[in-house]
């Protein structure tokens, strides 16, 4: 789920244009609307990434126990 609310692209775009109030991912989508930075998408796509890859690992780990206790009757 966080991965899908993460990449969510559809709807914020639609409800606001402040850049204040835009998601991470809009953000980036927004960014060069004439011409490519090639250099700024590679650099905010790296700092987008990072949140996801420190912390999914982590919840992951939460998320197998969680079932492993569920799947134990007792």
């Amino acid at each position: 789920m966080f991965i899908i609310a993460w990449n969510d692209l559809l709807i914020p775009p639609m409800l606001t244009t402040r850049a204040e109030f835009m998601t991470v991912p809009v953000a980036i989508a927004t960014v060069g609307d004439v011409h490519v930075f090639h250099y700024l998408l590679w650099r905010s796509g790296v700092l987008a990434l990072i949140p996801s890859v420190l912390l999914v690992p982590q919840l992951r780990r939460f998320g197998m126990q969680g079932l492993a206790a569920g799947g134990v009757r007792g």
